[in-house]
């Protein structure tokens, strides 16, 4: 699932007021207290997406604001090239019901 600290969280217009429920995100070294909050929109990789339900919890980094997760990457199809330094993304249509 996305990520966000709760210091980005802020920095956009959210707290903890604004979460659907507490939560703990257990880690390889720690357990998280933290909380699930719908951000009206997420922009990452160049792509929209609106209502993304995000985790909001403290990574331990001062430096990352938060990790795209499976719940955003789901939507798109993606290549990641680790030699070129790039991450190529292809936006998919939803399969006709």
């Amino acid at each position: 699932m996305t990520t966000l600290t709760p210091e980005f969280a802020v920095s956009i217009g959210y707290t903890a007021r604004d979460g659907i429920r507490r939560t703990r995100v257990h880690t390889a070294v720690s357990s998280e207290d933290g909380f699930l909050l719908q951000v009206a929109e997420l922009t990452a990789l160049g792509v929209v997406a609106p209502n993304v339900l995000v985790h909001v919890f403290d990574l331990g980094h001062d430096d990352i604001d938060g990790l795209i997760g499976l719940n955003f990457l789901s939507q798109l199809n993606y290549e990641i090239r680790p030699v070129e330094r790039r991450i190529l993304v292809e936006h998919v249509a939803p399969a006709a019901g």
